[in-house]
């Protein structure tokens, strides 16, 4: 299904949009295959950029009120901070003008908390303990699953009901959490109530911030987010089958490492759209005053962020 929609507040007509049904009730939106007639000249590919927290970089070449930026990124930061690394696009050189485009902490997420990955239940991860514990006797697998992703140095855990030994720092009977510096293989083990799981990664999304796109009086600013968990992983490639600025990660249709994200950018002069994983979308209308608001710069809040990719095209108007 195609779908042509109108952004908010303004008649009118965005990037044309393939519907997608997501779980959960969700719908999400990928780009048609073939849109290559808006791409004008290549500003070229960018690899392997590192920012540690609280360093930035500007992109000369990446200027301009007409682009098409693809980018790959992934950002390591310890669960309980907050962070937020990404693009500051149309921005001044003063950078008193600048629209945010972002990963960042889930502001909905309770502080602490990472995405869910599933529990296996009546599997062990045998080995690689650096720490164990008896939780409360109302403990869930869930309880262990919180305690890992609150530590740094947690990369996977084994919960066990009422363990029929004494074992490490768990007495007889008690809910032991075991948390492991490794991801042992998943082993089956009738003789426990026992579960097991990785340490998720940080809840993460993908955040708009329009709050200081703009100095005029009359201009009202917002921040919306999309959360990266909420995008099926057997859809995270859909962006790789489209036109030419998404071919980066070899054969097309090859889906990103787990730990990255694919970000597409479409800035049609105070017009803004916004793909995540080539599933999601935000778009949002951007009314930079300042004749030099064209910069685009990298940013890194509170973690270590690297832009595994950037390919940048001037966009053209739509014939």
């Amino acid at each position: 299904m195609l779908c042509v929609s109108l952004l908010r507040h303004a008649g009118i007509i965005s990037l044309p949009r393939v519907a997608l049904s997501l779980p959960q009730y969700q719908i999400g939106f990928k780009m048609p295959a073939d849109i290559s007639n808006l791409y004008g000249k290549s500003l070229g590919t960018l690899t392997g950029i590192t920012l540690n927290p609280a360093e930035t970089e500007l992109m000369p070449l990446l200027s301009g009120n007409q682009l098409s930026i693809s980018a790959t990124l992934s950002v390591t930061a310890p669960v309980s901070d907050i962070f937020s690394a990404g693009f500051r696009i149309l921005a001044s050189t003063n950078m008193s003008e600048y629209t945010t485009v972002a990963l960042s902490n889930n502001p909905d997420a309770p502080a602490g908390s990472c995405n869910e990955i599933p529990i296996t239940k009546g599997f062990d991860r045998s080995g690689q303990d650096y720490r164990s514990f008896a939780m409360a006797s109302t403990a869930v697998p869930s309880d262990c699953r919180a305690a890992c992703c609150n530590e740094t140095k947690c990369k996977s855990w084994v919960f066990v009901f009422g363990l029929p030994f004494t074992f490490q720092s768990c007495s007889t009977g008690s809910n032991c959490c075991f948390l492991k510096s490794g991801v042992p293989p998943l082993k089956p083990n009738k003789a426990l109530n026992i579960s097991a799981g990785e340490a998720g990664e940080p809840n993460t999304v993908l955040s708009v911030s329009t709050l200081k796109s703009s100095l005029s009086p009359e201009a009202t600013g917002q921040e919306t987010h999309v959360p990266i968990s909420s995008v099926p992983p057997d859809l995270r490639s859909s962006q790789h089958t489209t036109a030419q600025p998404f071919r980066r990660h070899g054969e097309q249709g090859t889906p990103p490492a787990s730990n990255q994200v694919d970000i597409a950018m479409f800035i049609d002069r105070s017009v803004l759209e916004v793909f995540v994983q080539g599933t999601l979308v935000i778009t949002e209308r951007v009314y930079p005053t300042l004749a030099d608001s064209i910069g685009v710069q990298l940013f890194a809040t509170n973690c270590t962020a690297t832009f595994v990719s950037i390919e940048a095209f001037d966009m053209q108007d739509a014939s």
